[in-house]
Formats: C-alpha cells, structure tokens, sequence
C-alpha cells in the first residue's frame, strides 16, 4: 500500500510530469516522421530509450499514445517502425544491462493497439460513407424515376383530356349527322309523297337523293371513327364486307331511284 502511495504521489510530481511529457514529446516526433519517410537515428531511440528509465511502467500514457496516432495523416511506415523499434529496444538493454524495458514495451504494445483500433475505426467508416453514398445515389435516382413518372403521367393526362375532348366532339358530330340526316331524309320523302300530283321524276330524284345522303352520312362515319382510332391509338379495324355492303344498298336505292324516276 505504501509502495502504491510512493508511485501515485511520484507520478504527480512535476518532475515526473515534465519527463512525461518529454518523453512523450519525443516519441510523437519519431513516429511523425517515420509516417513522413524520414530515418531515425539511433542517438534519438537511445534518448527515447533512456528517458523511459525515469519513468514507472505502472503508469503509460495511454491517452496520449493514442492522440499521436489518431492525429497521424498517414500510417505509412509503422508497420515497418514496429521491428525496427522493438530491434533498437533489445540492442540497448543488451548493451545496459542494468536497465528495464518494461515500459517501453507497454508503450510499444499500446501503440499498436491504437493503430488497429484506427485501422478498424477507418474501414467501418469508410464503408459506412460507402453504403450512405450509395444509399444517396440509390434515393437521387428514384427521385429522378418518380419525377420522370410523374411528368410522363402529366403529359399523358393533358393528352387524355385533350383526346376526351376530341372524341366527345366527334360522337356529337357523328350524332347530328345519323339524327340530322334521318330528318332530312324523312321530310325528303315525306314531302314527296304528300305532293298531290307528284310525278315518277319527282320520287325517284328523291329516292337518288336519298341514297346519296345515306352513303355521304356513312362516308362521314368512316373519317370521324378513323380520327378516334388515331386519338386512342387503337386500329378500328373496318370490315370490308360491311362496307360493300352498305355501299352495294345505297348503289341500289341510287338505282331504283333512277328507275323509278325515267319510267
């Protein structure tokens, strides 16, 4: 208890702190410039090696060993400063053998408990910026899909009501057309038989008339339900028999018409 005493109050004695802080000093000066390339003499690993003598190796400066290496800009170097440094350190006790190199071994092993603690620290980093980066580019690109979608969906809802209108437009017409050419059709025909005295010529220029109207109303349904097909996109596929049909019926009330009307 007395011994431990005698260490702690040594330990805060500014002498002790003084040597310390030199030695502590002098290591991050020889560690900052092996991470620069630079070689170390020996009289600075002696120098370092004596001033770890004065100080008790119940007390690393753990914390500061672990400043030096988390403040480096590069570890280029330490793997190769490790032997190099723990070869100096058995030179000189083999040359002093009166001396301990205990704390200097502690400080060593700390030091590279420190830099694989960094090492990890980085990799999990580097790899956390990895998968954010990506992450981000994973999310700048559905954004870039949505808006796409989203201008795609707009265009084609302005193209819908547009082409909405369009056909709305167009079954009108086709309406007043069917509605407004059976009106025609029927006063046609009305006021040629209620005509007192009507001759053949009369009905039967009617009745020609009538068949060109019915093929003209037809004719008019092809082109408005050919612009809805275009509009929709859709192909309306027209059956040819029913057209030579419809035309072959107006060809012979055209016919009879002209018939009629010469006899």
């Amino acid at each position: 208890m007395a011994s431990a005493r005698k260490k702690s109050l040594s330990y805060l004695e500014k002498d002790h702190l003084t040597t310390r802080t030199n030695f502590v000093t002098n290591y991050e000066t020889i560690i900052r410039d092996i991470s620069n390339g630079k070689k170390i003499e020996k009289d600075r690993y002696n120098d370092l090696f004596d001033t770890s003598q004065t100080l008790d190796s119940s007390f690393i400066p753990y914390s500061e060993i672990t400043r030096i290496i988390y403040s480096l800009d590069s570890m280029d170097g330490l793997d190769l400063f490790y032997p190099e440094i723990e070869k100096r350190l058995l030179r000189y006790l083999s040359d002093h053998k009166d001396m301990n190199g205990t704390f200097m071994v502690k400080v060593l092993e700390h030091t590279k408990l420190a830099s694989k603690q960094f090492d990890n620290l980085y990799a999990r980093s580097e790899n956390e910026i990895q998968n954010l980066a990506t992450n981000t580019q994973n999310l700048i690109e559905q954004q870039n899909s949505i808006n796409s979608s989203y201008d795609q969906i707009k265009e084609e809802n302005q193209h819908l009501s547009s082409n909405l209108i369009t056909i709305l437009g167009i079954f009108t017409a086709i309406t007043f057309a069917i509605f407004g050419g059976l009106q025609i059709l029927g006063n046609i025909f009305g006021k040629a038989i209620s005509s007192k005295g009507a001759s053949h010529f009369i009905i039967g220029n009617s009745i020609v008339l009538g068949g060109f109207f019915i093929l003209s109303i037809y004719l008019i349904m092809l082109i408005l339900f050919e612009g809805i097909g275009k509009l929709t996109k859709q192909s309306l596929d027209l059956s040819m028999k029913t057209m030579l049909i419809i035309i072959g019926i107006t060809g012979l009330i055209i016919v009879i018409g002209f018939i009629y009307s010469i006899s």
